[in-house]
């Protein structure tokens, strides 16, 4: 049969419709949640768990906070880096799912270490802590929680500069920047990263450090799971010395205990660079069964001194219901326990040190 231009133009542009009608549907299917779970079991990644496995609402309620408590429509336990990286050049290359990354679990952000729908890669089984004696370095995988790093190294006389709460995950603080009771001593916990191990977006092993792929080791510190998952943290560390603990505890409504913590908070800010041993966490939280807020002080001195004049007006605020003060070590200092099972947001602000703007917030 003869065809006309027109009738075959026709022909044509109907085939390359239906061509490209089919590129949507393919393109679902390769980032449909149900194939992306799928697709990893076919590559022969164990520790895969699905709503209807008893591991799976384990996995979900381990998240501390209600609002990071997703669904995803499975994790993946990998149990060290060569599956990480099985893992990565799977999603990437067969599929365009959407996934999670889960060190600690510990932000309370939804969507920053757990998915609805796509899959969760939680880090958890790579979680142990070794010290090189010869070289001063502690190897620490991702999944570790800072409790065990520090009962790890605390019997060798030596520390790294972690979470102030043994649950805080290794992962997310390390590349989040960090911060510590060394903060004004060592900087923020990623400082004291002398490199990583990380599987790139190709799923690629590589290691970052100031020699090797240079560029990369800065953006992570600080940057979050951005440019590649972290499988290993290689910390330099420091002998570590006693560390003097106080908390205490007072009612706002006592005299002028609020105005007396600001001035406190105001005179320990200005002097902290000329003193850089010391740590102070003032907060004000209403108390239900108190029917009052209460002003708490956490405050510490990582050099082994006692009673740190830095810390003096803080100190000797009167009327405090709560007081305790010890030489303590981060094992123990990192045991202190945390609400669970609420929902959180959480915000940072930077602003002068002023008595009158702190007053204010």
């Amino acid at each position: 049969m003869w065809l006309t231009y027109l009738e075959y133009f026709s022909i044509a542009g109907t085939i390359l419709r239906f061509q490209a009608a089919a590129e949507p549907v393919q393109q679902a299917r390769l980032t449909s949640p149900d194939i992306c779970c799928e697709v990893i079991q076919r590559a022969g990644i164990p520790n895969i768990y699905f709503p209807n496995d008893t591991t799976y609402p384990e996995r979900v309620e381990s998240y501390w906070s209600l609002t990071s408590q997703l669904t995803p429509r499975c994790f993946v336990l990998p149990r060290n880096t060569e599956e990480v990286s099985v893992l990565v050049k799977t999603l990437v290359k067969e599929t365009q799912c959407q996934f999670a990354v889960r060190s600690g679990g510990h932000s309370s952000n939804a969507g920053a270490n757990n998915i609805e729908d796509g899959l969760t890669i939680d880090l958890s089984l790579l979680n142990s802590t070794t010290y090189n004696p010869a070289t001063g370095l502690a190897s620490i995988g991702p999944g570790s929680r800072w409790l065990s790093v520090y009962r790890t190294l605390d019997p060798l006389g030596v520390g790294v500069p972690g979470g102030r709460l043994g649950a805080v995950g290794v992962g997310g603080l390390l590349t989040g920047g960090g911060c510590s009771l060394y903060l004004y001593r060592q900087g923020f916990a990623c400082d004291s990263v002398h490199s990583f191990e990380v599987v790139l977006a190709d799923g690629n092993i590589v290691t970052a450090s100031s020699e090797q792929n240079s560029d990369l080791y800065k953006a992570l510190k600080g940057g979050s799971n951005n440019f590649g998952i972290v499988t290993r943290f290689d910390m330099t560390t420091f002998r570590r010395t006693p560390i003097w603990s106080a908390s205490l505890v007072h009612p706002e409504s006592a005299g002028n205990a609020g105005q007396a913590h600001i001035a406190g908070i105001k005179k320990w800010i200005d002097d902290v660079e000329n003193y850089q041993n010391s740590s102070a966490i003032v907060f004000w939280s209403y108390r239900p069964a108190l029917k009052q807020t209460i002003i708490i002080s956490g405050l510490a001195d990582v050099s082994g001194t006692a009673n740190p004049p830095i810390l003096n007006d803080l100190l000797t605020i009167p009327g405090a219901i709560s007081s305790t003060a010890k030489f303590t070590n981060m094992s123990d200092s990192a045991s202190a326990t945390q609400a669970e099972g609420y929902r959180n947001i959480w915000f940072s602000l930077t602003f002068k040190n002023d008595e009158k703007t702190l007053a204010k917030a």
